[in-house]
């Protein structure tokens, strides 16, 4: 972006109103105002919200599920790889003590 004064005006709008300073509306203001709207609407985000939570929690116990197998995947792989290399120095060292005794 190489517009310095819609950079300089947006941090004004930062720094006066937060993040929602930052967002504008576009097009015509709502017809509606929040006292036309439904007061019944609350019972039906009361149940949700109870819905809601208990999938959270399943979610939580998912994610912690899965954060405990990948730091046991993380584990055994870091123990095969130092295997693998002390297997790699083994058989190296085995290599020179060979070509060492062939040419004794």
């Amino acid at each position: 972006m190489n517009n310095p004064n819609l950079i300089a005006s947006w941090m004004r709008q930062f720094r006066d109103g937060g993040i929602d300073g930052l967002s504008k509306t576009k097009g015509c203001p709502p017809i509606l105002s929040k006292k036309n709207e439904p007061k019944n609407k609350k019972k039906s985000t009361t149940k949700a919200t109870s819905e809601e939570r208990e999938r959270i929690e399943e979610l939580e116990k998912r994610v912690r599920s899965l954060q405990i197998e990948n730091a046991f995947l993380k584990e055994l792989r870091k123990l095969r790889k130092q295997e693998a290399q002390q297997r790699r120095m083994k058989q190296s060292h085995e290599s020179s003590q060979a070509s060492e005794d062939r040419l004794n």
